[in-house]
């Protein structure tokens, strides 16, 4: 603001001053909005749909309002400081402090946290380019003779900040008094492609993140969920366990339950399979099952499994403590946290609690000496009508460990992730081992600067294409087969709609949708392609024709493949709606190459 009054003489040096603080200020108000919706400023889910449009984006296009208000503000403040701080008399000041001037907004600039997004995902560190230095073969290997059962708690959005008593005195009493008893890992950060219940089930088994050539929640067309990632479930699954999970929500969600089945589950049971279950099937919400309900049931599967006598690994994800309202069991209203106005804590509170009586009961169980059991968020919470709170404290994840030989507990502040909790684990089951990109945060041995360079998000970023490649994404067959939906290429299956693109190797990348209500269209992603990017786009004609009207005229549900070169043209190819269709390899080339 300084800067328009310093400029009063010199027409040009306004406008470069001007454009220079509207900037800023342009920044800042798209910052803010963004960062209430990511809870993570910008990321790589914003990116995305600021390339692809955001007419589909829900939370995005909802708070275009909020962003307009927001710039209109700062731009009206703006005017009106420089009509009450005497535009002739700030003018006279020497030319040093215009210099000076000039030097702090660009320095703002610099400093932004905007920009600092910016670079982190546009411009990742080349150097740190080492991926497999860091990436450590998962590996097991028994230390004890007999190994351990266990119980593995996700508690949705359930973050260690809500246990700070300054922020949210007696919110959560029974989770604190728990604490004590265990280990408890303090410094728990949420890294890139974690911050999402489905970020946080793959970087706590898998010791990575979830990162995806479009949106992260999309991949439930893959017929394996990241085959080329071996995690903590596949590791135990070979020493003879038996892994089971129970979840209230949708298990296609995400794609949660091929991420489970491809990773060696021998039981995932989520809403569709546990809502017969209840003694009342209509007290669910609309993401499911409510966690009294929930930890019910996993308690009855708990003494089936315990009864077995084979080592078996228990997982559960609650919901009520979903973003942004929570969702509070009937039971828990009665009994508000504080007035009741933070709907949201009242959720919190009462989760916990039903956490707690669930491991209580577990423990108080016949086969509660020899069950180790787990409490995790499965990530930070998303904002929420909390956020405001938390965001007053230092956001970091719940992890701990209640062991039955431990007769005193500890509180480690060591600095980890959701990568180390797979490694950190293993030692209480009774094994030692390694799990990608996670460290065992109680071993000595572990160098607190190689953590560190794994947290760094530039390092993050440059391993994108290393994390894709745990996708395993087909080749290029000479045949090509569609049924019903369905697509066979070198013997995988993939679910329609899918947009399958090729490089100058003809190396397939796949995208899928998340959700066709507000997620970015398939169609819409193809004609956003870099140039000469050769791609194959199966889906319904009526997904197609906004996008490509000079190709697709028809708005019927019949399929459809839209075989193009991006900004040299595209051809549609009619599939049958009753036999299969194969497509040839040759055929598909020679196409192309007409499109040059």
């Amino acid at each position: 603001m300084i800067c328009f009054a310093l400029t009063r003489k010199s027409r040009r040096t306004h406008f470069i001053f001007a454009g220079i603080v509207a900037l800023h200020l342009a920044l800042s108000a798209a910052w803010l909005v963004i960062d209430n919706i990511t809870g993570n400023g910008i990321n790589g889910a914003t990116i995305f749909h600021l390339h692809y449009g955001f007419l589909n984006a829900g939370a995005i296009y909802d708070r275009w309002p909020s962003l307009l208000l927001t710039a209109s503000g700062l731009l009206i403040f703006t005017f009106l400081v420089k009509k009450s701080t005497g535009w002739g008399q700030l003018g006279q000041l020497r030319p040093k402090f215009l210099s000076t001037a000039f030097l702090l907004i660009i320095g703002a600039l610099g400093l932004h946290p905007a920009t600092k997004n910016l670079m982190q995902l546009n411009w990742p560190a080349e150097e740190a380019k080492d991926f497999y230095a860091n990436y450590r073969r998962p590996i097991i290997q028994r230390i004890a003779p007999e190994p351990k059962s266990f119980i593995f708690i996700y508690g949705e959005s359930l973050e260690r900040t809500y246990l700070d008593d300054k922020l949210f005195p007696d919110l959560v009493p029974e989770l604190q008094q728990l604490e004590q008893s265990g280990i408890s890992f303090t410094n728990i950060d949420s890294l890139l492609g974690t911050g999402f219940t489905m970020g946080g089930l793959v970087a706590s088994n898998c010791g990575i993140p979830l990162i995806t050539p479009s949106h992260p929640n999309s991949m439930s067309g893959m017929d394996s969920f990241l085959p080329g990632a071996i995690g903590l479930s596949d590791l135990l699954h070979q020493e003879g366990y038996r892994l089971a999970f129970l979840g209230g929500a949708d298990l296609n969600f995400g794609g949660k339950g091929k991420f489970l089945h491809s990773h060696h589950f021998d039981e995932v049971l989520g809403r569709a399979e546990l809502e017969p279950k209840l003694k009342d099937p209509t007290y669910v919400n609309g993401w499911g099952l409510y966690d009294d309900s929930l930890l019910d049931l996993v308690y009855d599967r708990y003494t089936e499994l315990a009864a077995n006598h084979q080592p078996f690994g228990l997982f559960l994800l609650t919901l009520n403590t979903h973003s942004p309202h929570g969702l509070p069991s009937k039971s828990d209203e009665l009994s508000p946290y504080g007035d009741g106005s933070n709907r949201m804590l009242t959720a919190v509170k009462a989760s916990a609690l039903h956490i707690v009586k669930f491991v209580r009961r577990v423990q108080a169980s016949p086969w509660g000496k020899d069950t180790v059991i787990v409490i995790v968020s499965d990530h930070i919470a998303m904002p929420n009508e909390a956020t405001a709170l938390l965001d007053r404290g230092i956001r970091k994840n719940l992890f701990l460990i209640l062991d039955p030989k431990i007769k005193r507990g500890a509180s480690i502040s060591r600095l980890g992730s959701t990568f180390d909790i797979g490694p950190t684990l293993l030692p209480f089951l009774g094994f030692t081992g390694s799990i990608g990109l996670g460290r065992n945060l109680l071993d000595p041995n572990v160098l607190d600067s190689d953590i560190a360079h794994i947290h760094d998000p530039a390092v993050l970023a440059s391993w994108r294409d290393n994390f894709v490649e745990f996708w395993n994404f087909p080749q290029l067959s000479q045949k090509i087969y569609f049924k019903a939906g369905m697509i066979s290429i070198d013997k995988r299956h993939l679910g329609a709609p899918v947009l399958i693109t090729l490089d100058e190797h003809d190396k397939l990348s796949l995208r899928f949708e998340f959700d066709a209500e507000w997620d970015v269209r398939l169609a819409a992603q193809a004609r956003e392609l870099a140039r000469g990017t050769r791609y194959l786009l199966f889906a319904q004609e009526k997904d197609i024709a906004t996008s490509f009207p000079r190709v697709v005229t028809g708005q019927s549900d019949r399929w459809v493949l839209l075989l193009g070169r991006a900004g040299a043209g595209s051809h549609l190819i009619a599939l049958s709606e009753t036999a299969e269709t194969t497509l040839l390899k040759t055929d598909l080339l020679a196409r192309w190459d007409k499109l040059r």
